[in-house]
């Protein structure tokens, strides 16, 4: 479990959205630069302006700041400006391309749900229907004091099972996420995030709805393995009466289905 607990710490370190700072930090990477007025018609969602900058100045159009690697695509990803997102695919934008911290427009749209609040299921399918893959492995290397490298690890669907947009989840499954991918060889994967951080309304949906492949132990830590049954098991929901229900719920079925 070492790298699923320092993924869910370095996600709040690279995710930013309209009122974090992170849009103004953004924009001094595109000062004095030819791409300083498009950066803002991209946050304008300026649509006309967009297009006629790319037309008239000869732009390129997957170009990367300096600082994060961040294309313009990123950019209104991460703030939530459907219309321009629509705009620059329109213009030829990639959805492939990695930033700095080897994030995808996609990765970081379901990301910046977790600190901005916003379940932006229609970024995601826009992305989606241009040909994000929303299987793809996001691989980072966190360098550490002295010297030590800590490789973080998720895909789409595990981070937005950790962040608990369930609308986001099911666009990711409907176009082929896969449920049963596993970070490691101990079955640490979307289900385990999804249980980790409280949300069962997604569990019961890989489990119950969508009858997924549960794996032998879906925790594995240094001194003991647990089922999803035990580390359901091991949650005090007293005071959470809906994820009490679901959880009576998920561990009636598994145990029907011969789990235990």
């Amino acid at each position: 479990m070492k790298i699923f607990y320092k993924l869910s710490v370095c996600l709040f370190l690279i995710i930013g959205c309209d009122d974090s700072g992170d849009l103004e930090r953004g924009s001094e990477f595109y000062e004095n630069t030819k791409y300083e007025e498009i950066f803002h018609a991209v946050l304008d969602q300026d649509t006309a302006r967009i297009k006629e900058l790319f037309v008239n100045r000869e732009l390129q159009i997957n170009y990367q700041d300096s600082s994060r690697g961040n294309t313009l695509l990123h950019i209104a990803v991460m703030n939530g400006k459907l219309l321009s997102v629509q705009k620059l695919l329109e213009l030829g934008a990639q959805v492939q391309i990695l930033n700095f911290h080897s994030e995808s427009p996609l990765m970081r749209a379901v990301k910046s749900e977790l600190m901005c609040g916003a379940c932006r299921e229609d970024i995601v399918k826009v992305l989606i229907e241009k040909g994000a893959n929303v299987n793809e492995l996001y691989h980072y290397k966190e360098k550490l004091d002295g010297g030590r490298v800590n490789i973080v690890e998720s895909t789409p669907l595990i981070t937005s099972s950790r962040n608990g947009c369930i609308e986001i989840v099911k666009t990711l499954v409907s176009a082929g996420a896969k449920i049963d991918y596993y970070l490691e060889d101990d079955g640490n994967g979307a289900i385990t995030a999804s249980i980790m951080f409280d949300h069962l309304d997604i569990t019961r949906y890989f489990i119950i709805e969508c009858k997924a492949s549960v794996p032998k132990y879906c925790l594995v830590r240094d001194y003991e393995s647990l089922t999803v049954i035990d580390f359901l098991n091991e949650k005090d929901y007293t005071n959470d009466l809906e994820n009490n229900k679901i959880k009576k719920e998920i561990i009636g079925y598994l145990m029907d289905q011969g789990y235990n």
